[in-house]
């Protein structure tokens, strides 16, 4: 082939391990500050729950040319209550010392989670509380016991989710090390 250009042979794997050693130099050092790590929980947790929240509204609310403005001005307040809610943690976590009894990335998806309930459904239950013909101790009961459903559901939507972010440096050391022939990553059979 006279006169073309020969164009070098490209290694794929060369080029992939280049990139995943640049991500993993990025994320490594991201990862040794605590504070934006736990920014970067917090913010996951309430991005992954407000993606699904979004999706499962527009599946029940087929969205129609007249009421799209309403239903993307609720969508987008949903994700700011959801960052609201899932942020303050972070700031309870930085002004205690609550850290040191407990990882952050559960206390951030628990009182991240509380939050959430109370702010969404609290002015709802304490209406419907008032107008229960139940007697006062029981209604309040069935409100609580529903908080508390919702609380689990809330975490195991975002904990997945906010552990990976929060151990994304480990996990990336871990298999750079591993990468590297330093160490033999751990077996689940023994």
């Amino acid at each position: 082939m006279k006169g073309c250009d020969v164009m070098p042979k490209v290694d794929v794997v060369e080029r992939i391990e280049n990139l995943l050693g640049f991500v993993g130099k990025r994320v490594d050092a991201f990862s040794k500050n605590s504070l934006r790590v736990d920014i970067a929980s917090g913010l996951a947790a309430a991005l992954s729950l407000s993606a699904i929240f979004s999706l499962l509204h527009l599946l029940i609310n087929s969205p129609t040319e007249y009421n799209v403005r309403r239903q993307v001005g609720f969508l987008l307040s949903h994700v700011l209550l959801c960052v609201a809610c899932y942020l303050a943690p972070v700031a309870m976590l930085h002004l205690t010392q609550m850290r040191r009894f407990v990882p952050s990335c559960v206390v951030i998806v628990i009182f991240g989670s509380i939050l959430l309930i109370c702010s969404a459904v609290g002015y709802d239950a304490a209406s419907r509380l008032l107008r229960s013909e139940l007697p006062f101790g029981e209604a309040l009961a069935e409100r609580l016991w529903d908080g508390l459903g919702a609380l689990v559901v809330l975490s195991v939507l975002t904990l997945p989710v906010t552990c990976v972010v929060h151990y994304a440096g480990a996990i990336v050391r871990t298999i750079d090390r591993w990468h590297n022939g330093e160490e033999k990553l751990p077996s689940i059979v023994g």
